[in-house]
């Protein structure tokens, strides 16, 4: 009877441990307050908490996420994302594949039972009240309207995206820290960039890929990637008219527009390389100014173009990286 007693006084005991000390995550959820934001789309979205259990649907939000301490527990095409994402902590092992950004499994979505969906209007908006019957979903442009587009337009568009992703997470203390980081990282590649004596230099963004027939991207004056390039103090070789995502895909002859920039700055990835496989014996090639200078460099594919504020620290490292390397 005795060692009965004591059983249940130790339970008893146990069960009034359990309702005073809550775990962390049951600490954060119920003291947390709602929080809400307004998406590109101008829907409301609010939330009774700051969202723990997070889909990001394009690689920026999931950029986002990491760079805001929030590992995505799915994401789209996750298992490419290193290849073309460098800047800020690796994607998490366990976050889930969710398909592709273009084209997002729902099954896959709903079987992670997510409290938040980040998505841009491309992947997810087809889907819209499928995915809000599963959580709430948040819609992020990934570009500026070419229409409306202006200098700084793009920075001021990442940031906002970045800062309302902050308000979602409950982690708008690191947001300030990231961006406060990011300013220092931009400003510290124009001192060197200035210190070289390349400010004012144009620069051609170049991303290419070889399948098929080789081609490039160029950036225009619109891409995030100029905006980066204008902020360390180089100007943009590419002045062809503003388009959806700030490309303008071109072939080798294309490449003349740019031939005269002081420097060719190429993303590509390993063994899809049209300015070192294809076009780099090509007689056309050879005669552009800015390749006999050898003022050609190779800044990595996994300088994503359409990334976050840690993607544009990386880019304007990189930048100075390039043109103060000399001839």
């Amino acid at each position: 009877m005795n060692r009965l007693l004591a059983a249940l006084l130790a339970l008893l005991v146990l069960a009034g441990c359990g309702e005073d000390e809550e775990t962390p995550a049951a600490r954060s959820s119920s003291s947390a307050a709602p929080v809400a934001i307004t998406d590109d789309t101008g829907t409301r979205v609010e939330l009774d908490a700051p969202a723990e259990r997070v889909v990001t649907v394009e690689w920026d939000h999931t950029e986002n996420a990491l760079a805001l301490g929030v590992e995505p527990v799915g994401a789209g095409d996750a298992e490419v994302y290193r290849d073309w994402v460098a800047a800020g902590p690796a994607i998490p092992e366990q976050t889930e594949s969710i398909g592709t950004r273009s084209e997002p499994s729902l099954e896959k979505i709903a079987a992670l039972q997510p409290d938040l969906i980040i998505g841009g209007r491309e992947g997810v908006l087809k889907n819209r009240e499928k995915l809000e019957r599963i959580a709430p979903l948040v819609v992020f442009d990934g570009y500026v309207d070419p229409a409306e587009n202006r200098d700084g337009a793009e920075w001021d568009r990442m940031v906002s995206q970045f800062e309302r992703t902050a308000v979602l997470l409950g982690a708008e203390a690191k947001a300030a820290e990231v961006l406060a980081g990011v300013e220092e990282d931009v400003e510290a590649a124009r001192a060197r960039i200035e210190e070289a004596g390349a400010a004012g230099d144009e620069v051609a963004l170049a991303q290419g890929f070889t399948s098929g027939k080789p081609v490039s991207r160029l950036f225009d004056d619109g891409a995030m990637l100029v905006e980066v390039a204008r902020r360390v103090g180089l100007e943009n070789a590419y002045d062809g008219e503003l388009q959806d995502w700030g490309i303008t895909q071109v072939g080798l002859e294309g490449m003349r527009q740019v031939g005269d920039a002081d420097w060719l700055l190429t993303m590509a990835l390993e063994g899809d390389d049209p300015f070192a496989g294809p076009w780099a014996s090509n007689p056309a090639w050879q005669r552009l100014p800015v390749v006999e200078a050898g003022h050609v460099r190779a800044i990595g594919a996994d300088t994503w173009t359409w990334g976050g504020p840690l993607s544009a620290a990386l880019a304007a490292e990189r930048y100075a990286d390039a043109v103060t390397s000399g001839a």
